[in-house]
């Protein structure tokens, strides 16, 4: 019966009460898969001071953790999470927090954009994470962390001894 591993086909017969036989063919699509975030996960990217791009790769799998081509095409959200708690921090580092995305047929992965924001203010490295829900709530996240690349700086005081004298 299994000739494709993504589709199954059988022999179907009906037959009404007191009716004629129907004869017919079923075929059933395998389209359960899982999406995973690359294996060369989590993110580390340094903020910069001007806005960038970061591809993030989504991988569709079967249930041997083989990639795993779409039979249908399948809509995704994506939202990126605050670890510390601050939504602020989100909308200060992150051109959209929050999209939706398909992936068409005949795919077997998804390059999802991050645009980030980079500034000169001092600040600690901050984490996120990616979400992505799909197939009415199975979702996958992974880490991504914002490293503060902007230069410390120091005031400090001097000390400067004149002599009280006259003025020429």
């Amino acid at each position: 019966l299994l000739e494709n591993p993504t589709v199954e086909s059988f022999k179907l017969t009906a037959t009404p009460l007191g009716g004629v036989a129907v004869f017919g063919t079923a075929t059933i699509a395998d389209d359960d898969f899982t999406l995973v975030f690359d294996n060369s996960l989590p993110i580390t990217v340094a903020e910069g001071d001007g806005a960038k791009t970061v591809n993030v790769r989504l991988n569709c799998l079967d249930g041997d953790s083989a990639n795993k081509t779409l039979a249908v095409t399948t809509p995704v959200h994506w939202e990126l999470v605050d670890m510390s708690g601050s939504p602020i921090l989100l909308s200060s580092h992150f051109a959209a927090l929050n999209g939706d995305f398909s992936i068409p047929a005949g795919n077997d992965h998804y390059v999802l954009p991050i645009r980030v924001i980079g500034d000169q203010l001092l600040g600690s490295d901050e984490q996120f994470q990616i979400k992505v829900t799909y197939n009415g709530g199975l979702y996958a996240l992974t880490g991504f962390t914002l490293t503060n690349d902007d230069e410390e700086f120091a005031i400090s005081t001097a000390t400067a001894n004149v002599d009280e004298g006259t003025d020429p």
